[in-house]
């Protein structure tokens, strides 16, 4: 386990009466990156998963994330990446995947992405054994977040 300092993060800086600021524990400890398994299941603390499937190959994990009511797979990446993507401290490993794709995306006959359905449907049942029910469960996975915008 790797100790970090205290930092302090001042968010709108200059206005006293937005200004405020979060203070990441210096005793916080947390799975270093070079003690990460590829393949294995951590208890995680990150910016939008509890627990994710390590890739090596891209010093990230691999979980689901819930987004305006809809679950998906996500990749965040190991705090020892540096700032401003390293948003993962893993707290714990837990199991190892028996799937080898850890992709969050497959590709179909059609040549159109298609969500990694195994790797989607083994997360939630994991999840929900080693963490908890999840508060939003939609069952299913959402393949795109499509955002419409008005052009004038």
């Amino acid at each position: 386990m790797r100790k970090k300092k205290t930092h302090i993060l001042i968010l709108d800086k200059g206005d006293p009466e937005k200004e405020s600021k979060r203070v990441i524990d210096e005793h916080e400890q947390y799975i270093p990156l070079s003690d990460c398994k590829h393949g294995w299941l951590y208890k995680i603390r990150s910016r939008n998963l509890t627990a994710g499937v390590f890739r090596e190959d891209r010093k990230g994990f691999v979980g689901i994330r819930e987004k305006f009511g809809c679950e998906y797979l996500f990749t965040e990446f190991h705090w020892d990446t540096g700032a401003p993507f390293g948003t993962v401290k893993p707290n714990r490993r837990l199991e190892q995947c028996p799937l080898e794709n850890l992709d969050e995306y497959c590709e179909r006959e059609s040549g159109k992405p298609e969500v990694n359905k195994p790797l989607f449907d083994w997360l939630m049942e994991k999840e929900g054994e080693h963490i908890g029910p999840r508060k939003i469960t939609s069952k299913q996975p959402s393949a795109i977040f499509l955002f419409s915008g008005r052009r004038d």
